[in-house]
């Protein structure tokens, strides 16, 4: 599922304009492309019934689009991204009607223009489906009294309106809000809910189909006696390095201790929780192992490995990854090991891409001992991602497409030396422990630590007696012959010093030699200088 973002919707701009600047999108007037395909509704009220092809939809300057038993799709390519967008006073109207896409996902956006505020009505027996959700931000409000709903996603001041209905909702804890969730379950529901950010959500006999919980950075949240819930966790970018491992994060808590590392306060009392998804971003570093992991998302140079072979330390069940949303980006890198795939309402898709900030470099996207084929995974590789397939069987490797244009690097090997450790940064005679992330009939493991010591153990303990950076390499030999690990982590070894006041030590995140690193900047504060 892709989090909404509040899309920049201006009364005077065009439905394009605004589709790219909730995109992110540079651009200048003369460049914007065609947008004949769009239907634009823009100040008047227009009634579609039976089939309707569009690329998008734009209800502008109060405007009202109404669905009368019609179907509306959205024609998009598989890596696509479009828009149903509602701004202002304007309304879509869908009465028993079906909105759905060909080939991609689309998103449905409802924001102010001002204090001008949508609205959203749905009834009879619609049906809103293959989308990335319904986002409702603001002011913004939809009733919905028939039907079936994917995902509605909670903003800001929304409000949302649900009776005889079936849906999939999505409550979003965003920065400073505290909330309380209790006794949500799936099955017929009859309750409001209200969250300290603003957003309030009324179920009348809603028929709730699971739920998920999406818990920013700085958000207080507290799950109380709930059940078949999806936990999202974001990352805040700006952890130490170290690896955090998430583990057993499924059933019934508490799971307090195991996620309050990520910036959020997060208590689990008596609640199960079915699937997790996870998403990493700059600096951070996370494993999950002994849990099912439904999305998987890690962009801005963050690791996140899903999955380790049963059998090594602390490791009991097999990890499984439904691979709903699973993408990297922004020379991240995403490994998932000896994970179990399993089936999702859809196919299970995969995405290594540069997110168009190529100057970021490239993700990294590897699956090692992981069957792709039950059941079958599709893989898109896009730009100059990189996909690697470690340890697969080589006549038959997944299903991957390359998008059009694409340069991206893509390999199946039987045999990769692979690894992690605990920490990038050490101080003196403090142990780094390291974790084999290899692929293939490995029979062997041959460690160097780049300072004069090895071992040959699987998943080695090591402390170094001098400060320094230290670049280590692992090398496996099986039946199939033997492999170095390409990607070299460098660890920075430091002395336990103590500054004088007025100085302090910074992390930072670097590179030498085209190596992963972290880097230790010591300056002054600036209230310590005298001038």
């Amino acid at each position: 599922m892709r989090i909404h973002q509040r899309p920049d919707i201006r009364a005077t701009s065009t439905p394009r304009l605004c589709a790219l600047l909730a995109l992110g999108a540079v651009f200048t007037a003369a460049a914007l492309p065609a947008a004949a395909a769009d239907l634009v509704v823009d100040g008047t009220t227009e009634t579609i019934s039976g089939l309707r092809d569009v690329d998008g939809v734009y209800v502008i300057n109060g405007g009202k689009l109404i669905l009368d038993n019609a179907t509306l799709r959205l024609n998009l390519d598989y890596d696509e991204h479009r828009h149903i967008e509602i701004s202002g006073n304007s309304t879509l109207d869908v009465r028993s009607s079906l909105i759905e896409s060909v080939g991609g996902q689309y998103s449905i956006n409802l924001a102010n223009v001002g204090a001008a505020a949508p609205r959203m009505l749905v009834s009879g027996t619609s049906k809103i489906t293959n989308h990335t959700g319904i986002g409702l931000f603001d002011d913004a409000r939809i009733d919905v009294t028939g039907g079936d709903i994917e995902e509605l996603q909670m903003h800001g001041r929304a409000q949302a309106s649900v009776t005889n209905a079936s849906l999939y909702p999505v409550f979003f804890f965003e920065q400073n809000t505290t909330t309380t969730l209790d006794g949500l379950a799936s099955g017929t529901v009859t309750r409001p809910f209200t969250s300290s950010g603003g957003w309030r959500l009324q179920l009348t006999n809603a028929n709730v189909v699971g739920y998920q919980v999406d818990v920013l950075p700085n958000a207080s949240v507290i799950l109380r006696n709930c059940s078949d819930a999806v936990l999202s966790i974001h990352t805040p970018g700006t952890l130490d390095g170290r690896l955090r491992i998430l583990d057993r994060i499924t059933g019934i808590g508490p799971y307090s201790a195991l996620l309050n590392d990520f910036g959020s306060s997060i208590s689990i009392e008596n609640t199960q929780v079915s699937m997790l998804n996870i998403y990493t971003r700059g600096t951070d570093r996370v494993l999950v192992q002994n849990s099912k992991v439904n999305e998987a998302n890690a962009e801005e140079g963050s690791e996140l490995i899903v999955g380790r072979p049963v059998g090594r330390p602390g490791v009991t069940t097999q990890t499984q990854l439904v691979c709903n949303l699973c993408q990297v980006y922004d020379r991240a890198r995403l490994d998932v090991v000896s994970a179990a795939m399993v089936a999702d309402a859809g196919r299970p898709s995969a995405t290594s891409s540069p997110k168009g900030r190529q100057d970021l470099g490239r993700g990294t996207l590897r699956f090692a001992n992981t069957d792709l084929q039950t059941p079958v995974t599709n893989l898109t590789a896009v730009n100059q991602g990189t996909l690697l397939l470690d340890g697969l069987p080589l006549s038959d490797p997944g299903r991957v497409r390359v998008v059009t244009g694409s340069t991206p690097r893509i390999e199946a090997r039987a045999l990769s030396a692979h690894y992690t450790a605990d920490r990038l940064r050490a101080k003196l005679g403090e142990p780094v422990n390291f974790i084999d992330l290899s692929a293939g009939d490995v029979s062997s493991w041959s460690w160097d630590f780049g300072d004069g010591n090895v071992s040959s153990e699987r998943e080695p303990s090591h402390a170094y007696s001098q400060s320094g950076l230290y670049t280590v390499r692992l090398t496996v030999r099986g039946a199939s012959g033997s492999a170095v690990s390409e990607r070299l982590l460098v660890i920075e070894v430091i002395r336990d010093v103590i500054f004088a006041d007025g100085f302090e030590v910074l992390p930072r995140l670097g590179t030498i030699s085209g190596l992963d690193a972290i880097a230790v900047a010591v300056i002054p504060r600036l209230s310590a200088l005298r001038l």
